[in-house]
């Protein structure tokens, strides 16, 4: 099963800027894929190859609010089907996830947590639709009244409940924190509300290339000192992979077990 291939850490209106798609650069090695063009059957989000390339043409991508806090939600649901997880503060010194899914699915996704104002930039800069669980009044009333809403938005806050989401009690777990998704039922609800499926491709994308560009330095690792956590990846040469720790602890996949694991990290 292919592993998350790009990790994007928002610390901020510069990262942010960063993460957005490039535009074209003339000055491109040969070879490289991007960010205007690419192969039928490679993924635009990741540069690699898909074995199905049909959800290029026929389906819109899915953000969705993952929690990140308290310790308790460790390990997350579906984390490791995504085609790219963004990581950003939500409150408090605590980070939260919007993980994106398009090229697979993930049967079991969460816990599914509140929106926050990034997502009204994440949303058109991939042309995806926003999955979340609640939100403050402040951020509601400013997606009601964005151009997103109300068909590229997904949430019980909308009226939208099972069986596009469900409770998933654990132990110990917060009632806010045992919401759960998956990604079959949302498309599904995608051709239920006659939402367009077809994604918009005229926005350029990454550039992507297997050479490191000239002037690099290798890194073996990154750590991000958030106020309330540490986010950190270590470079795995026998997978060619950063493995994620947070908090010193192995960041690992509910449904599967596996660490997350990124081909490229942007910070």
């Amino acid at each position: 099963m292919r592993l998350i291939p790009i990790m994007l850490i928002l610390a901020g209106v510069l990262a942010l800027a960063a993460a957005q798609p490039a535009a074209a650069d003339p000055t491109l090695p040969p070879g490289t894929i991007g960010p205007q063009d690419y192969p039928p059957d490679v993924n635009p989000l990741t540069g690699l190859p898909a074995e199905d390339p049909s959800f290029i043409t026929e389906r819109r991508p899915l953000l969705v609010k993952v929690s990140n806090a308290p310790e308790i939600v460790r390990p997350q649901s579906g984390l490791t089907h995504a085609d790219l997880v963004f990581e950003h503060y939500a409150e408090g010194g605590w980070t939260r996830f919007t993980a994106l899914y398009w090229s697979q699915g993930a049967d079991r996704i969460g816990s599914v947590r509140s929106v926050r104002l990034i997502d009204l930039q994440l949303a058109p800069a991939f042309d995806a639709l926003v999955v979340f669980s609640g939100g403050s009044n402040g951020v509601i009333d400013t997606i009601r009244a964005a151009p997103i809403y109300p068909f590229n938005v997904i949430s019980p806050q909308f009226g939208y409940g099972e069986p596009y989401f469900r409770r998933i009690p654990r132990e110990g777990l917060p009632f806010e924190h045992t919401m759960f998704t998956d990604t079959a039922d949302l498309w599904r609800w995608v051709e239920e509300q006659q939402v367009r499926t077809q994604t918009n491709h005229s926005r350029p994308g990454w550039a992507f290339h297997p050479v490191p560009p000239p002037g690099g330095v290798p890194a073996a690792g990154v750590l991000v000192d958030y106020i309330r956590t540490d986010a950190e990846w270590r470079y795995d040469p026998t997978v060619g992979q950063y493995l994620r720790w947070t908090d010193g602890i192995p960041h690992t996949d509910a449904v599967n077990g596996q660490q997350l694991a990124f081909e490229n990290i942007i910070v």
